[in-house]
């Protein structure tokens, strides 16, 4: 019988690896949306040339590969720490309930990815992401987040049966800003992008897949948009001197479900003038710069109940 091809028998498991490339049980599952998952996207070479015949193409010839990855989903703070980690590469634990995770930038360890749907599901291991952009809008929806990364060539498995977490998304509007250490103008929406750039290893090694994936330093920019009652926001960039200042976002519904991204140098790129419907807003471009206090160009604390390290 033919499997069921419906978007909502999609589940996802995640765990760390202890070796890049190793498969591992997947441990926790991540509720998402719009699934993106290309297992086994494989590169096959075309031969051609001139062989006395009106024809160009003789063969094709297997090539080598790669899974990728990807997802939109909104933010659970006791499952959202493992891309953290993927990405971000360092974590600290510390608390004693609710517990404290502070994601700093670092050398990220892999992760072994299951995506699971009724026809056939995939492990992928030595999955490592490329960009993972957070966004929220005070208005409406929820604090979201959409990930895309690559793998080793997926292969198939049997599904892991999933627990899945009992904690509700934060909505957009149960955050908190700061600029320099002061309210600012209303916030009515953010886009922050985290990127490391990945390079695959490809050489004489008798196989398909990459023989590693490497990830860059840590980048961290941003769109910010505040309505425009006063012309502070917009003079941060539209300035002679571009301002370097700290900006800090949290999100929390309770001590224990609770986000804290910390800019402690953030520096404003580059502004406009926009509209939304009746209003002027004020919109900056930014660009979070190393720092000492941050230990990179960002931090990221989530506060929840997971005792357990990310890192573990």
């Amino acid at each position: 019988m033919a499997g069921n091809p419906h978007l909502y028998y999609t589940a996802v498991g995640i765990a760390k690896e202890a070796a890049w490339g190793t498969a591992v049980p997947r441990t926790a599952f991540i509720p998402i949306l719009e699934p993106r998952f290309n297992p086994r996207n494989i590169a096959h070479v075309l031969e051609e040339g001139y062989r006395g015949q009106a024809a160009m193409d003789y063969d094709l010839i297997g090539g080598v590969g790669q899974g990728e990855w990807g997802w939109t989903g909104a933010l659970y703070v006791d499952t959202f720490p493992h891309l953290l980690l993927n990405l971000m590469g360092k974590v600290t634990k510390s608390g004693a309930g609710p517990y404290q995770h502070l994601f700093q930038a670092g050398t990220p360890p892999s992760h072994t990815i299951e995506w699971g749907q009724d026809v056939q599901p995939y492990v992928l291991a030595g999955a490592r992401a490329s960009r993972l952009a957070l966004n929220f809008n005070g208005r409406d929806g929820t604090l979201r987040y959409t990930i895309q990364g690559q793998s080793k060539l997926g292969a198939t498995c049997v599904l892991t049966p999933a627990a899945w977490t009992e904690l509700a998304g934060l909505a957009g509007w149960q955050g908190n800003v700061t600029v320099g250490g002061a309210q600012p103008a209303v916030m009515t929406e953010a886009e922050l992008v985290f990127e490391r750039q990945i390079k695959l290893s490809r050489g004489l090694a008798n196989t398909q897949d990459p023989g590693n994936m490497w990830q860059g330093p840590l980048r961290l920019s941003g769109r910010l948009t505040f309505e425009f009652t006063a012309k502070t926001e917009y003079e941060y960039a539209a300035s002679n001197t571009p301002a370097k200042n700290a900006v800090v976002m949290t999100f929390s519904r309770a001590a224990n479900e609770q986000i804290v991204l910390t800019m402690t140098k953030c520096g404003w790129r580059q502004s406009e003038i926009g509209t939304d419907e009746i209003i002027y807003t004020a919109v900056a471009n930014i660009n979070a710069l190393q720092n000492t206090t941050d230990a990179g160009p960002c931090q990221v604390e989530v506060s929840n109940q997971i005792a357990t390290a990310y890192d573990a």
